[in-house]
């Protein structure tokens, strides 16, 4: 509980010291094309439409994609044990897949977010141009799932709340 009661803090002060852009920047990766704006993003991962946003004075974050004429809405949000996560949703053309994706632990002084990916621990490292009042200035974010690459790179900046819901909504989109 401590822990996401000082991301919580964090998050606050990260996004009271640095307003966030007002213009559009591109989310790109091998297979990821989407625009972003705020806390907000829209656009394509693999052969799938995504729309992800930040739900306005809440701690969650909502991924909402549409594939094979089906539409799945997935919800991360804290935990009742204390743990940030949530099942994503993946509609396939017979079914809807879940997956549980959970926030561990943040090491800043890596830039290092430690999830797991239906059990699995996956380190997501975050390299950006600079750090400035709290804020990645065009971060990359990489992870290594079971062998698989994911990564992709936000033009603008993102505080430690906006990167973890990049994390939680990009990633798994990007690996399923």
């Amino acid at each position: 509980m401590l822990r996401i009661a000082l991301f919580t803090l964090g998050w606050l002060f990260s996004s009271l010291t640095l307003a966030h852009p007002t213009q559009m920047g591109n989310i790109t990766g091998e297979n990821i094309e989407l625009k972003a704006i705020g806390h907000g993003f829209a656009g394509a991962i693999k052969d799938r439409l995504v729309m992800g946003s930040k739900q306005h004075g809440t701690f969650a974050s909502v991924l909402k994609i549409i594939a094979h004429d089906r539409e799945a809405v997935s919800t991360f949000q804290p935990q009742t044990d204390t743990s940030f996560g949530g099942i994503l949703r993946i509609p396939t053309a017979n079914k809807v897949e879940e997956h549980r994706i959970e926030f561990v632990d943040l090491v800043s002084a890596d830039n290092k977010y430690i999830m797991t990916v239906d059990g699995h621990t996956t380190e997501v490292y975050v390299k950006a141009e600079d750090f400035v009042r709290g804020h990645f200035i065009n971060p990359e974010f990489s992870a290594d799932y079971k062998g698989q690459t994911i990564s992709f790179k936000l033009e603008g900046q993102a505080c430690y709340r906006y990167s973890l819901q990049l994390i939680t909504t990009i990633l798994g989109a990007a690996i399923f």
